[in-house]
């Protein structure tokens, strides 16, 4: 990943498919044809910016300056968790669950709190306690509880009216920590920057 300084990013503009959110699942035209793919360019820099502000209104309080330097790496790691081209999605957890669902409010406190920033690096426990339990932890309200993810995913496991193949697709701890590995080498490139 290419970094520019802490207050601007790289001025890097990225050549892409078009991207049109409101045709969500719009495959062929009126006559069955396929529509041209349209390219476009991406400048980096705004969107990085409009990133960095939507985080902190959805936190509802400005970033801590100790963290400010790596917002984006945190929103990385956030994204990674609902699955990307190089990431898997955590078990049972979708895209819209997260972000419409939850919502920033509630994770970003949390993700915040699970960054070490005198290592430089988030903290396994933490982001499994503070972060996975809580998404799992909403998601199966009514059949979970605890705090610690190991016993949010046993309750959840152990809960008699969820059918068999939802407990089935549930992650055990161990994977959830190599989900967390898998997500932060997409960030990184390495998973060296993890403590445990």
């Amino acid at each position: 990943m290419l970094e520019g300084s802490a207050k601007q990013p790289c001025n890097v503009a990225i050549y892409r498919m078009e991207c049109n959110v409101c045709r969500k699942g719009v495959k062929r035209s009126a006559d069955g044809k396929r529509p041209q793919r349209k390219m476009e360019f991406l400048n980096v820099a705004p969107l990085y910016h409009s990133l960095k502000r939507a985080m902190q209104e959805y936190n509802g309080r400005p970033i801590p300056s100790s963290h400010e330097w790596h917002t984006m790496e945190l929103w990385a790691c956030l994204v990674g968790f609902t699955g990307t081209d190089f990431t898997r999605s955590l078990p049972n957890i979708g895209t819209d669950f997260v972000w419409d669902a939850i919502g920033l409010q509630h994770i970003m406190p949390a993700l915040i709190a699970s960054y070490d920033t005198s290592e430089q690096q988030l903290v396994v426990s933490d982001v499994c306690d503070n972060i996975i339990s809580k998404l799992y932890l909403e998601k199966y309200k009514k059949h979970a509880h605890g705090r610690a993810l190991k016993d949010v995913l046993r309750t959840i496991k152990n809960a008699p009216k969820l059918s068999p193949v939802v407990k089935q697709r549930l992650p055990s701890f161990e994977r959830s920590v190599c989900h967390l590995h898998h997500n932060m080498l997409g960030v990184h490139g390495d998973s060296s920057c993890i403590v445990y």
